[in-house]
């Protein structure tokens, strides 16, 4: 495995552009996401500029990363064969039911989840293939860059324990679906993050991410879509 920007061996940003780079994710989504609730728009429109929120962040991280920190936007990069990728996919693809199960724990003990903020969005999700699509490409790539690609990396730049910055970086990414005010899905997001995290530092390969993050919510989407139209009702289902 080759070195990249970022590995022990390389010179790390010093603490303070590291931490103003990790603040910069929450202060971005934060002032616009804010931004959007003032605007008072309808909430199809509210939900495509949502994601261009998460594409405009992307660019900025990477500016930042280059400007300030004087390193790569993505610190590990390593290359695998096709065989990967195929293998990973499905595995953490099933990783992530097992995580649903386990999400699922409070609800079987008598909690009741509040599921009308989730499945409000959801609806206008599956309301038309293309939004459909062009949510579950978004969530996949933007996502996984932010959060395992940039936060990650810059904690392990931060934390000497190997175990923090997981931790660290899937609490962080559970706080971003807090707005669905939905225990499960918090519990969901926090357990992906674990796992994604685990993988990234073990395999340091973006793209198995992305991929299997882009099918775990396509397929949701075609499952809530044909729940709707069918008036089935659906199983609770984790998102991310």
């Amino acid at each position: 495995m080759e070195l990249n920007q970022g590995d022990d061996l390389s010179p790390k940003p010093g603490k303070t552009v590291l931490i103003i780079g990790i603040v910069l994710i929450f202060a971005f989504q934060l002032i616009f996401g804010r931004l959007l609730v003032l605007a008072r728009l309808d909430s199809l429109t509210t939900l495509v500029l949502s994601r261009f929120i998460y594409i405009s962040l992307v660019g900025l991280l990477y500016i930042y990363a280059r400007k300030a920190e004087h390193q790569d936007f993505l610190l590990w990069d390593e290359h695998y064969p096709v065989e990967f990728y195929f293998k990973w996919v499905i595995l953490l693809y099933l990783l992530t039911f097992a995580a649903q199960i386990v999400s699922a724990i409070p609800i079987w003990f008598g909690w009741h989840d509040n599921t009308a903020v989730l499945m409000k969005w959801m609806r206008i999700i599956v309301s038309r293939y293309w939004l459909l699509l062009f949510c579950a490409i978004t969530a996949g790539i933007t996502e996984e860059l932010i959060f395992r690609g940039y936060l990650l990396t810059r904690l392990q730049q931060l934390f000497k324990n190997t175990y923090m910055p997981v931790i660290i970086s899937a609490t962080l990414f559970s706080v971003l679906h807090f707005s669905y005010f939905n225990l499960r899905e918090i519990i969901f997001t926090f357990l992906i993050g674990i796992i994604t995290g685990v993988h990234y530092q073990r395999y340091r390969n973006i793209h198995v991410l992305i991929i299997m993050h882009f099918f775990v919510d396509f397929v949701a989407f075609l499952l809530a879509r044909y729940a709707l139209l069918h008036h089935i009702k659906m199983p609770g289902m984790g998102l991310f």
